[in-house]
């Protein structure tokens, strides 16, 4: 059910973010959210290739976690020794890179970050920041929820 939900969301956060600046122009925007807006195209850029780089770790580890259920390995220090532990921290390192940088331009966990969104685009582009780092997700619907209480799609 979650990997649909993803699916129908990544169906539709794949359409063009053109309309993201004339949002962020419109002046009744609250100071944190223009600025969201401004950066979201560059940030969903790299959103993606972060998950591109993700299916490449997450493949090495689950090759690890295989070769460590093929041997006898009581603990971490020899589980590590294994060449596929090896080959999976080689493969985090350019995921690891790019999220040092996406951190810069985009931290949930400043003050301003932290602050409801209102616009359609800013949800939805925070939404997608939750596709990837699943530990934002109540972030991002909460702000679906209210956005959603605001504007009901029924009369």
């Amino acid at each position: 059910m979650a990997s649909t939900r993803r699916a129908a969301l990544g169906a539709i956060l794949a359409a063009p973010l053109a309309s993201v600046p004339s949002v962020a122009a419109q002046a009744v925007l609250p100071d944190h959210e223009a600025r969201f807006l401004a950066i979201a195209p560059q940030l969903v850029a790299m959103l993606d290739e972060y998950d591109r780089l993700a299916s490449h770790y997450k493949a090495a580890y689950e090759a690890w976690s295989q070769a460590r259920r093929d041997f006898v390995i009581p603990q971490w220090p020899e589980a590590e020794k294994l060449p596929e532990w090896r080959a999976y921290c080689v493969a985090r390192e350019p995921a690891d890179a790019l999220f040092v940088r996406i951190e810069e331009l985009y931290d949930p966990t400043e003050e301003s970050d932290a602050q409801a969104f209102t616009t359609l685009p800013a949800i939805m582009a925070r939404l997608r920041y939750a596709l990837t780092f699943e530990e934002w997700t109540d972030e991002a619907m909460a702000d679906v929820r209210e956005y959603l209480r605001r504007h009901p799609l029924c009369a």
